[in-house]
């Protein structure tokens, strides 16, 4: 069933900051107009179409003060089942989201962790946004894509909707999971130019 109706992507970005500008500020409006753009940038407008635009208000909302308050050295792996009384928007599916910093081969291997575990994805949403933190980590500022600003850092924001979690516990043992998983990756991409390096020696010999 369609939810609401946009005749493009830049049509549905009007509704959805329309819609997210009653529930911020002014001051902060621009830049979670920029936010949203990014976030569903590689989702298909067909996609969109199919949800409710409260429930895309919600979903931007949640991510959106994810993004707020960061230290790259905790990633913050969230689960839960979106329930209206408690987050402000509703799914059939569980709500993943996944803040990183951007390195290598996270998407396929958080893909990978889901299906082994037997868990089918719904929506993925996959951004890296480009930002500048205060010492406490709180978000400074978000720069559009393609902007020069060498003093910002990159980070990836994934959002999924995956299977329903069956349990509280069931959501837990999967957030320890994602942790589990992106420290490997973190370990094999610190240890990659080592390798690399390896190998060239036994090259050489």
């Amino acid at each position: 069933m369609v939810f609401f109706t946009a005749a493009s992507k830049s049509d549905f970005q009007q509704q959805l900051c329309t819609a997210l500008a009653a529930h911020v500020s002014e001051q902060v409006m621009p830049q979670l107009a920029l936010f949203a753009e990014q976030f569903f940038g590689i989702v298909a407008l067909e996609e969109l179409t199919q949800r409710r635009l409260s429930d895309l208000v919600g979903s931007t909302l949640s991510a959106w003060r994810l993004l707020q308050r960061f230290d790259p050295a905790q990633p913050q792996v969230h689960v839960f089942n979106p329930d209206y009384e408690k987050h402000g928007w509703q799914s059939t599916h569980a709500a993943v989201e996944i803040l990183h910093p951007d390195i290598p081969f996270l998407v396929d291997s958080v893909r990978m962790e889901l299906s082994r575990r037997g868990y089918s994805i719904h929506t993925l949403q996959n951004s890296v946004f480009k930002v500048r933190r205060n010492a406490k980590g709180e978000l400074q500022e978000l720069f559009p894509r393609g902007s020069d600003q060498p003093d910002a850092k990159l980070e990836a924001l994934m959002f999924l909707e995956i299977d329903r979690c069956a349990s509280t516990a069931a959501q837990h043992n999967l957030e320890k999971a994602m942790h589990e998983v992106l420290g490997d990756v973190r370990l094999a991409v610190a240890d990659f130019e080592a390798i690399k390096h390896k190998a060239h020696s036994l090259l050489d010999g």
